[in-house]
């Protein structure tokens, strides 16, 4: 029917207004209808999960830190500390030092207890021949430190084992 009709507006983060609204008798209605904003907004959503549900690729990583054997450092235990290198992060850890070699500009991880032994290196899983210790902790997700044979996981065994090993995860691993 035509005739004049009340409409309240409502929506969150605006003050509801009623508008007076006369219905031709063919047609529709096209109008703007003004609303004061309030400045109310709805609050953050935090959204969590476990984070081997994130990457498979960190699964073992996980399984590991869980049974303890050796020193971890993961991506949130690193942020809360406030570390800026791989370096600054493995020299909290007990029985690793970090030696530098000022004739070379170069810093790497020795065994406290024996320092002229330098642990195995892998990288995502591959083993290098090094890793520079001032690279920044933003890219890593985790690092294993393993301080001597007895504590080395199987899959990093071997005859370079014997001086530990150190473990470190990127975020996003390299194109291969």
């Amino acid at each position: 029917p035509t005739e004049d009709l009340r409409v309240t507006i409502e929506a969150f983060g605006y003050s509801s207004r009623v508008f007076e609204v006369s219905l031709p008798s063919w047609g529709g209605v096209d109008r703007v209808f003004p609303l004061d904003f309030t400045g109310d907004e709805l609050p953050d959503v935090v959204v969590q999960a476990r984070a081997e549900q994130l990457m498979s690729r960190y699964l073992d990583f996980e399984r590991r830190r869980e049974r303890g054997l050796g020193a971890y450092l993961r991506w949130d235990e690193i942020k809360e500390r406030g570390y800026y290198s791989v370096g600054d992060a493995l020299r909290s850890v007990r029985g690793i030092r970090i030696k530098c070699d000022q004739k070379r500009f170069e810093c790497y991880a020795v065994l406290s207890r024996t320092p002229h032994c330098k642990p195995a290196w892998y990288v995502d899983g591959v083993q290098v021949s090094s890793f520079h210790e001032n690279t920044p902790i933003r890219d890593v997700y985790g690092i294993e430190i393993y301080r001597g044979a007895g504590e080395v996981p199987g899959v990093y065994a071997g005859s370079d084992a014997a001086c530990g090993v150190i473990v470190v995860w990127t975020k996003s691993r390299p194109f291969q």
